[in-house]
């Protein structure tokens, strides 16, 4: 019965580190697709100003 906790205590050190790996690396990729997300959206606002800066360049009311 010792056999089994022993097996059980190595398994759970073993998977432990890969699991906060694993899950670090898939924070890092889901952060890299909200900063994506974002300058698409601020390319977005951009362009919408876009003729709005023009008619204030060309000094239209």
């Amino acid at each position: 019965m010792r056999i089994r906790g022993w097996l059980t205590g190595l398994i759970i050190f073993l998977l432990a580190p890969s699991l906060l790996f694993a899950s670090l690396w898939f924070y890092g990729n889901f952060e890299s697709v909200r900063a994506i997300d974002r300058s698409l959206k601020g390319v977005g606002l951009l362009q919408a100003l876009g003729p709005l800066t023009e008619e204030k360049s060309r000094g239209v009311p």
